[in-house]
């Protein structure tokens, strides 16, 4: 299996970072919710999502998106705006696809050799993918920066959550 390009593995991530924030719903979940809001995906295909193994469709990134909102709603859980925002998601995506389509092109310039692997051409001009790179560890950078600002936060909230008069009302029945 190869490994997932760097604008897909960065849109994984952030869906991941939504899934953690929204109070980390299981799969199970997640299926169950996408199947509420009239668009299931099956556990599996959210997996894959969730790994960047493979691109989400702007409907299942939607969808995903969705039902992890909904999700921390019912848990009591706010998220941040840019987190909740369907047009931000929208751009996210519409990046991720732009990447891809940029690493196609590349992948099809290259020459190939017999064995399949690229040609040496020592006089062909230098690939232009720093940007892409900048891109992605400024995005890895960023998520990891807010993250690491947030985990504690987190935390506090869910010991509040834990130790709310609701949840020792709802496990004494």
């Amino acid at each position: 299996m190869s490994e997932p390009l760097p604008a897909v593995a960065a849109l994984a991530e952030q869906l991941r970072e939504l899934k953690l924030l929204a109070g980390n719903p299981s799969l199970t979940q997640l299926e169950k919710l996408t199947v509420e809001l009239g668009d299931r995906i099956p556990r599996a295909t959210i997996s894959e999502k969730l790994t960047g193994r493979s691109k989400p469709d702007l409907d299942q990134l939607n969808t995903l998106v969705q039902a992890c909102r909904v999700h921390a709603e019912r848990v009591g859980l706010p998220l941040p705006p840019d987190l909740r925002d369907k047009a931000k998601w929208r751009e996210r995506w519409l990046e991720m696809s732009r990447s891809r389509s940029d690493q196609r092109r590349r992948q099809e310039r290259t020459p190939q050799t017999d064995n399949n692997t690229p040609a040496d051409d020592s006089n062909a001009a230098p690939k232009q993918d720093g940007h892409l790179e900048s891109i992605g560890q400024s995005l890895s950078e960023a998520l990891a920066a807010r993250i690491a600002a947030t985990r504690e936060s987190d935390r506090t909230l869910f010991r509040r959550v834990a130790t709310s008069p609701t949840k020792a009302r709802c496990s004494a029945h």
